[in-house]
């Protein structure tokens, strides 16, 4: 019996991505200079706490340059959140884009 559910579990599951932008209309008056994110790995629905806009805004990297100092993010243009689900967790992101 349980080697059916297993089996019915792994045939139905599969992957999800969703991409929502949180604020509908960018700032077009902020540079895209920065950007910041800040993740979530959840495993059964469990996870240890949620996305955090500020915590994605203290983790500001160049756009240009993924790799150079990464500065807090003062003023957002937009802000997205992603969830990436597969098949037993999820991922879900925050994205804050600004200068």
């Amino acid at each position: 019996m349980i080697a059916v559910i297993l089996l019915l579990v792994l045939l139905t599951g599969g992957c999800i991505n969703s991409t929502t932008r949180q604020t509908p209309e960018e700032d077009t008056s902020v540079r895209e200079l920065l950007q910041g994110r800040d993740c979530v790995v959840s495993i059964f629905g469990l996870g240890f706490r949620t996305p955090s806009v500020e915590r994605a805004k203290l983790e500001g990297y160049p756009i240009k340059d993924p790799d150079g100092s990464s500065s807090s993010i003062s003023k957002i243009r937009r802000i997205e959140f992603t969830d990436d689900s597969f098949l037993l967790g999820s991922n879900h992101c925050v994205e804050v884009v600004g200068e």
